[in-house]
């Protein structure tokens, strides 16, 4: 499965037929695509697969117990599992989960997980519907409660186009600042986004969640052994052993930086022929790096240029063309629609975004002071002068309240990890929501080895003093074959994170550079497009911005006097939503 939505009756009435038509039809939005469904008296479940992995993961019973998975739950050794790479994939995995689910309802079987994955289950005479999410909530699930139905969906483009939303105000603020809602809230009044390794079972009497995975709990290391770099190392390989099952022949991304040369470096030690792509702007370093070193691990590259002022939301669907258009003489892929990527490598191993200053302010359990660090980094205000008072009297407070709050949820067995959880619960969460929002059209799974939980949990063990400033992810360098540090790389230097001991080639752009001049027009014509959008909107959200305010901004950006392109992204957003809505907004609380 690919994509997964249902509905829940706690009544006694089925869920209406407009509103199971409606999940269905928004369900994908590929011509090809045709949704299998399941129905009864209480529940509705649809599913559409893009056939990425081979195998099915769908299992209805004729006496109404059902499981579906949106990704790959790839299951450790279990008892009666085939040990064989050959016998192990997901219809296997679920066949196991879902003889579970018929015979009880405990959470065991699923903290043999290791793959990115989303779940629904639903058994009829026990009237229980089960969702899952797997260890970081990579895979999303969404879920709303109205008129007496819950509705879940894996995308919140299908909430979207099927039911009436409501804004929340606090989780539009923590995406403007942040990147994204905190904790489980969303964009909309009432929809939550499941927590990492949460298992959610709804009946009519109310709702009970566990957790089958505690990353709270993870012990620290003191001291840390001399082996463990080589224990880093073997969970690595294992976890890129059990995604690649029996391939031979892989795609993946490369790119300038260290985590997507690891996972090629491994697939290249397991004997997998692997071809690379690199889709980045001219003459910049992750163009020119990946090259060289494709060439010194003796491997095929694809080096494609993107445009400039390329947007976060245009860069899938050009990927998807891009690999579209490789050569016909050359080999496929043998699961053309999956690719490795390194996605969760510089956060989880890397610990960027944490400095000295965060981590001593964890350990005093010193949130404000956790608030503070963060900022002196990642600086972000909203424009208070492009709002109506009463407009900025409800959000003014909500972001360092929704901080606060997010952050008191995490408690640690060592407080020095608190704001570490902090960005894996929510920045390494929603990651790739805008890939999954979208997976329908780009037709795409990413295999993630650094979301693995068997090999993340070892990180998420390690002292902060150690792991600080990719520290001791150049120590677990040392345990791959010497290439992989033949070759320079992208490094955090200018955040204060070990350099790459190599000099880098003078002609390359650094991936994070600023003020390039052509990218800069790029975004700043796209910026101001989104400023005369919101500027002919009928009705104006008067309730909400200040037109003229806007209005000379406009002018100002225009002639270049000044620069409030950040004001133009934000009020953007905002409008989108209002629009989407109809006006209709909630919180914050």
């Amino acid at each position: 499965m690919t994509l997964l939505v249902g509905a829940f009756s706690l009544t006694d009435t089925p869920p209406e037929t407009a509103l199971c038509d409606a999940l269905a039809a928004a369900l994908s939005r590929h011509p090809d695509d045709v949704p299998l469904t399941y129905r009864d008296s209480r529940v509705f479940l649809a599913k559409v697969d893009i056939d990425a992995y081979r195998h099915h993961a769908l299992i209805s019973d004729n006496d109404g117990v059902v499981s579906m998975l949106a990704g790959d739950a790839i299951l450790t050794h279990h008892s009666g599992d085939p040990v064989s790479k050959k016998e192990r994939h997901r219809t296997a995995d679920l066949t196991h989960l879902h003889r579970a689910w018929r015979s009880h309802a405990d959470s065991e079987p699923w903290s043999l997980a290791r793959g990115t994955f989303a779940a629904m289950q639903y058994h009829q005479e026990r009237g229980t519907l089960r969702l899952v999410t797997d260890a970081l909530g990579v895979r999303p699930l969404y879920v709303v409660k109205q008129e007496g139905v819950v509705i879940v969906a894996s995308a919140l483009r299908i909430l979207e186009a099927a039911i009436p939303l409501t804004m929340d105000l606090g989780g539009i603020v923590e995406e403007l600042l942040y990147g994204y809602p905190l904790a489980d809230r969303t964009a909309y009044a009432g929809v939550r986004c499941l927590n990492p390794a949460e298992i959610l079972d709804i009946t009519v009497d109310g709702e009970r969640r566990q957790q089958w995975f505690d990353w709270e709990a993870i012990t620290p290391l003191d001291p840390v052994p001399d082996s463990y770099p080589e224990q880093i190392h073997a969970a690595f390989l294992a976890a890129v052993g059990r995604r690649a099952g029996e391939d031979r022949m892989a795609r993946a991304f490369l790119s300038g930086g260290l985590d997507s040369r690891c996972i090629v470096t491994a697939l290249s030690a397991l004997k997998i022929a692997v071809r690379t792509h690199t889709f980045a702007w001219e003459n910049s370093l992750d163009r020119l790096l990946s090259a060289q070193y494709a060439d010194a691990l003796g491997i095929d590259h694809q080096g494609r240029s993107s445009p400039e002022g390329l947007t976060g939301e245009e860069i899938p669907m050009l990927v998807r063309t891009l690999l579209d258009t490789e050569p016909e003489e050359q080999p496929a892929p043998d699961r053309p629609n999956l690719i490795w990527s390194g996605d969760g490598g510089s956060v989880g191993c890397g610990h960027v975004y944490l400095t000295p200053e965060i981590v001593e302010a964890s350990r005093r359990n010193d949130l404000p002071g956790i608030i503070t660090g963060w900022r002196k980094r990642h600086p972000a205000s909203l424009p208070r002068k492009a709002f109506t008072d009463p407009f900025w009297q409800r959000i003014a407070s909500w972001p360092e309240q929704g901080l606060l709050r997010t952050l008191t949820e995490i408690s640690p067995r060592s407080n020095d990890r608190r704001f570490y959880l902090f960005l894996l619960f929510n920045d390494q969460r929603r990651h790739l929501t805008y890939h999954h929002e979208h997976i329908d059209r780009v037709r795409l799974e990413f295999l993630l080895p650094f979301f693995d939980p068997d090999f993340l949990r070892l990180w998420a063990a390690l002292p902060m003093d150690a792991a600080l400033g990719h520290r001791y992810y150049h120590r677990w360098l040392d345990c791959f074959p010497s290439v992989i540090k033949e070759i320079p790389w992208q490094d955090y230097s200018f955040a204060g994170h070990l350099p790459c001991p190599l000099p880098l080639p003078e002609e390359g752009r650094l991936q994070w550079a600023q003020g390039d001049a052509s990218r800069d027009r790029a975004f700043r014509r796209k910026d101001l497009e989104k400023a005369a959008r919101l500027m002919a909107m009928k009705p104006f959200p008067t309730s909400l911005f200040r037109k003229n305010r806007l209005r000379i901004a406009q002018v100002l950006t225009r002639w270049g006097i000044r620069d409030y392109r950040y004001l133009f992204r934000m009020t953007d957003t905002i409008s989108r939503y209002w629009q989407r809505c109809e006006g209709r907004m909630e919180g914050p609380e």
